[in-house]
């Protein structure tokens, strides 16, 4: 539908509005101006007034035209075929646009742009433009405009296609493009390598071409091709014009080959050479960098390069090389004869490696090898000779000999053999010979394969392989025949032994134990008859058995031969020896005893080796040992093989002592041999005045000792008018502690022993657990070396002990040279030593009982506070958790050790305050007394500084694992007051303890009154005791006598006021009157 049509139908069909028609319009032209106003709804109108549809166009092209939009124009787009080309300049005066649609009142709605002529390629293309309103509204127009340009041109002046390239080609041409060329791209086999260099002057082309008005049309490249493979490549070289135009032209450049050739050598090479000349030769595009020879696959070196051969530069005038000649000198005297390969391998320049293979036979004799001296079987003793001959035409480089393939050695070689040069003068060989001594000793027995193996200069091997056998040890027993019924005291034990090696020793032993070395060398020519390989003339033993201490029954003997190689080999036999036997006579089984002292027990007993002892017990009581020896020939007569007529024995056993009723008598003999039997039978007993045992007690049931002490221990058995009061003692730990019949103890060893008494009558027990340990000691006011031996040697010092170190004593030895006693110790889990004049050795409680004591006095010492206090007892200054003072000098040993074994963390935590406590510590006990006292104040409290340090102190870990180590010097002075006044009690220790602590000890006067007490009443209980030393102590007390008493109570009686503090230390510190020892 044309325009005026469609107007026209606008026209029809609005009532109301009005419609504006342009002249120009209705007289029909195509580029009219029109507009309409529908409803007020302007739509958006874009024209087009230049280019013309479909218009022909040979330079830059200028776009003209207007758009109207009712919000305003805000942007122009010129497009070519969909491409943005730019946006046009806008606002252009169109009073005659705005005159046809004033509607839109825009009088200024015209746009101009230039499209640049060499953007655009040759051809049709489509013009667009596209209006943009402010309220981002468009409108597009478009028409069609043709392109008139000259096409692309391209041309390659060189190389030429099909052309030869080595590393580098230039590529030269030229190009035009009516557009002008923006780029020329060189590819290779597809792939972009790069661009030429473009702008060369090319006068001769533009004369040509002078439509394109260009004169430096000329491009060059050059291309690496030394990377290249050895085939034909195709080369493209694309000309890029501005406006995206191209032309594109192909060639082909090939690339040779790489070229390996061996001239020499070719065929069979004599044997007598010793070096081959190896020449030919290479070629590579890249040029030839290096020629390696190899023979078999193997390098050989390097061949020299650079021989001139004109001959292949004549053939292969591509590769530009006249000197590609190799040569090179190989060295065969390493080579074996036969067939090998020489491979050349030319490698070049760019890396690439061509290789030529030649096939060389090389006519060289084989090495061979002969053994003289040993065959397959040959007997081997000792030792055994191998010699022979070996020959190679490198010359004899060694001859190993191996045993079942492991090698055991070298041959001595350079033996003159002219027997066997005259045989093989090709080798030219005097000496091949070779000699072996075998050490065959220690091979076991059996066959051995012997490998014997000659290496050349050459690496050339020959071998030959023999068996030998060596023969095995063989041991028999001639004398006693197995199954021998043994009747003496004595038997001989003969035979013979043969070992390849020797026999060194014959060991005859009962049951699998030693019982004596047999005499060897005995004349055997019998058996050297038999077994003439071993070649021992000698192989006899003999031996003269003790059988007195054999028991009855079977018994197995045997004899060990021991070669001279070490090796073993043993025969046995078996024999049997009389049973022991024994009977009871009387009394009758079951015979009873009506109010009767005593009974005879008789009988007898036999043992081929002799009754050693008879042994009579009633029920579980003591064992009675007695001798036999009563006269009974009528035993002599039933069994004469023992030979003994006095096998009788007596006893008569006291029946006062026994219970009412059924008792077991056994009696058993044990012979010389040691074989023991039994026999038993039971008799009745009435007994009605019999006052039996109805239970036993221990005055201990708990013991602790050190190793080294005694103690005994005393059994009161119920009722104490018991007929028999007699009791056993026993150990279940004689290791530990051990105790004989009077229950007196001895500790042995650290550990847990339970020690029983056992009342004969009635079997009752009682129990008594004894803990023993080590001897314990401490350092006492030194620096100890530690030695790793009991000696003063500086090189056996191997660490120090400090001030108050504990250790477990292990034993002591006395240097007789130094006259020291050395206490053996573990150190650093080592056997260690240190000098017993240094040692305070002291017994302690048991680990829980210290710790109870040590807990209650911290309590009353310190509570909860920071653990220092001034001078408000005299002693200058009190430090820790126990009572370290100045004034007792039990504080300095802390202090010095702490200085000398923390050194930097003493200066750390005293600062410039460090020498001034450093110094007290070497001065004088009155001046270290009076250094402490300074640091108080008038109220006697410490002063600020030393006091903040002096509690980092006590808060240091290392300076409370001090504290810990010099608590044994209170538990020390503890324990003497526990062993002087015999306090075991737990409660005890703990007021001992507190006692050292708080008052350093118990002063005379308290002793005395102490001792005046207990002799009036040596009866009273521990626990009256204690109360007794508190009283002493306190009342004897110049200063705070309340708060001593008030602490030594509080122990006493398990609880109390302290310090205005409530404490119950039975409940809470697990205080209480438990025995620890």
């Amino acid at each position: 539908m044309n325009r005026k049509k469609i107007c026209a139908i606008i026209l029809a069909f609005s009532i109301g509005s009005t419609l504006f028609l342009s002249k120009d319009y209705l007289l029909g032209t195509t580029n009219s101006v029109y507009a309409a106003t529908i409803n007020e709804n302007l739509s958006p109108i874009t024209d087009i007034d230049f280019p013309k549809d479909n218009s022909n166009n040979s330079k830059s092209i200028f776009v003209g035209g207007w758009a109207l939009n009712k919000s305003g124009v805000k942007q122009i787009q010129i497009l070519v075929d969909g491409q943005f080309k730019g946006n046009a300049n806008i606002g252009g005066s169109r009073p005659d646009v705005d005159k046809f649609y004033s509607q839109y009142n825009d009088t200024n709605s015209g746009y101009s742009y230039t499209i640049d002529f060499n953007s655009i390629g040759a051809g049709s293309h489509t013009l667009s433009v596209q209006a943009i309103g402010n309220d981002g509204t468009t409108n597009l127009n478009s028409v069609k405009i043709n392109v008139n340009k000259p096409a692309p041109l391209i041309c390659v002046d060189i190389p030429h296609s099909g052309d030869a390239t080595l590393n580098q080609t230039t590529i030269a041409g030229w190009s035009l493009n009516a557009s002008k060329v923006s780029s020329v791209d060189i590819l290779v086999d597809g792939t972009k390598v790069g661009n030429a260099s473009l702008g060369i002057a090319r006068p001769d082309v533009a004369n040509i071409f002078p439509a394109y008005n260009d004169g430096t049309s000329g491009f060059t490249y050059t291309l690496d091709t030394s990377k290249l493979s050895h085939i034909a490549h195709t080369i493209t070289v694309q000309s890029n014009g501005n406006d995206g135009s191209s032309a594109i032209q192909n060639f082909t450049l090939n690339r040779p080959s790489n070229i390996t050739t061996i001239d020499t050598p070719k065929g069979s090479i004599s044997g007598s050479a010793t070096n081959v000349d190896v020449a030919g030769w290479a070629l590579n595009p890249s040029g030839v960098k290096q020629v390696n020879i190899l023979v078999d696959g193997t390098p050989a070196g390097t061949a020299s390069l650079g021989d001139s051969r004109s001959d292949v530069a004549k053939v292969f005038p591509q590769y530009q090389n006249s000197t590609s000649g190799y040569h090179y000198t190989l060295n065969t005297s390493a080579i074996e004869g036969g067939k090998h390969t020489i491979t050349v391998q030319a490698v070049g320049n760019d890396g690439t490696v061509e290789q030529n293979n030649s096939t060389i036979n090389f006519d060289k004799p084989l090495p061979i090898m002969c053994l003289d001296t040993i065959k397959n079987g040959t007997n081997a003793l000792n030792s055994l000779p191998i010699n022979g001959w070996a020959l190679n035409i490198s010359g004899l480089k060694q001859v190993e000999i191996s045993v079942d393939d492991n090698k055991v050695g070298t041959a001595d070689i350079g033996t003159a053999r002219l027997d066997v040069a005259k045989v093989f003068p090709d080798y030219n060989q005097n000496n091949s010979g070779f000699d072996y001594t075998l050490d065959t000793g220690k091979l076991t027995a059996g066959n051995h394969k012997i490998t014997v193996k000659a290496t050349g200069n050459d690496g050339t091997t020959s071998s030959q392989n023999v068996t030998i056998y060596r023969p095995a040890a063989m041991t028999d027993i001639d004398f006693p025949q197995n199954g021998l019924l043994l009747k003496g005291n004595s038997t001989n034990v003969t035979g013979w032994a043969l070992n390849p090696s020797g026999v060194k020793q014959v060991n005859v032993l009962v049951d699998d134990k030693q019982a004596g070395i047999a005499a060897i060398g005995d004349g055997r020519p019998d058996v050297a008859k038999v077994f003439p390989q071993y070649n021992d003339t000698k192989s006899g033993y003999h031996y003269t058995l003790d059988t007195s201490t054999i028991g009855g029954g079977k018994h197995t003997i045997t004899v060990q031969a021991v070669g001279n190689d070490g090796s073993v080999q043993a025969s046995s036999i078996t024999i049997t020896r009389p049973d022991s036997l024994l009977t009871i006579d009387s009394p009758q089984v079951n015979q009873s005893f009506d109010n009767q002292n005593s009974v005879n027990i008789g009988g007898w007993a036999l043992d081929i080796t002799g009754v050693k002892q008879v042994s009579i017990v009633v029920d579980t009581q003591p064992a009675v040992n007695i001798t036999p020896g009563v006269p009974r020939q009528d035993v002599y007569n039933a069994y004469p093989d023992y030979n003994n007529k006095n096998s009788g024995y007596n006893y008569t056993l006291d029946l006062t002592k026994l219970e009412t009723g059924t008792h077991t008598i056994t009696v058993s003999s044990t012979g010389n041999s040691g074989q023991t039997v039994s026999s038993s039978k039971t008799i009745k007993v009435n007994n009605p005045s019999l006052i039996p045992v109805t239970s036993v007690s221990l005055n201990k049931s708990i013991e602790n000792l050190t190793v080294g002490d005694t103690d005994t221990l005393t059994a009161t058995t119920v009722p104490t008018n018991a007929t028999n009061k007699d009791v056993t003692w026993a150990s279940s730990n004689s290791a530990v502690a051990t105790v004989d019949a009077t229950g007196k103890i001895t500790a042995v060893a650290a550990g847990t022993a339970t020690i029983t008494a056992t009342t004969v009558d009635g079997s009752k027990t009682a129990n008594c657990t004894v803990t023993v340990n080590n001897k314990k000691g401490y350092v006492n006011n030194a620096y100890l070396n530690v030695r790793s031996a009991p000696s003063l040697d500086a090189n056996n010092i191997v660490g120090v002990l400090y001030d108050y170190q504990s250790i477990d004593i292990l034993d002591s030895v006395t240097d007789s040279a130094d006259n020291i006693t050395w206490d053996k110790i573990i150190y650093n889990n080592s056997t260690a030593y240190v000098s017993d004049a240094y040692i305070q050795h002291y017994t302690s409680p048991p680990n829980n009982v210290v710790n109870i004591a040590s807990n209650i006095t911290k309590q009353f010492e310190v509570g909860t506070s920071d653990q220092i206090v001034g001078n408000f007892d005299g002693e200058g200054l009190s430090l820790g958790y126990l009572q370290w003072c100045i004034g007792q000098n039990t504080l300095q040993p802390l202090l010095n050790r702490m200085d000398s074994q923390y050194n930097s963390e003493m200066k750390s935590i005293f600062g410039t305050n460090y020498d001034s406590i450093h110094n007290m510590l070497q001065d004088t006990p009155a001046n270290q007394l009076n250094w402490a006292k300074s640091i108080n104040d008038s109220s006697n409290n410490i002063t600020n500084s030393w006091y903040s340090q002096l509690v980092n102190l006590t808060n240091n870990q290392d300076f409370i694992g001090i504290e810990k180590d010099a608590q044994v010097y209170t538990v020390h002075q503890a324990m003497l007051i526990c062993d002087k006044y015999k306090l075991n009690t737990v409660r005890g220790f703990a007021l001992a303890f507190d006692i050292v602590n708080q008052n350093g000890s118990i002063s005379t006067a308290a002793q005395e009154i102490i001792s005046s007490t207990y002799v009036t009443n040596p009866n009273m209980s521990e626990k009256d005791l204690l109360k007794v030393i508190a009283n002493a102590i306190a009342s004897t007390s110049t200063t705070n006598s309340s708060d001593i008493l008030a602490r030594k109570m509080a122990i006493i009686n398990g609880q109390g006021t302290v310090h205005t503090i409530d404490l119950n230390l039975d409940s809470n510190y697990g205080l209480s009157d438990n025995l620890w020892r």
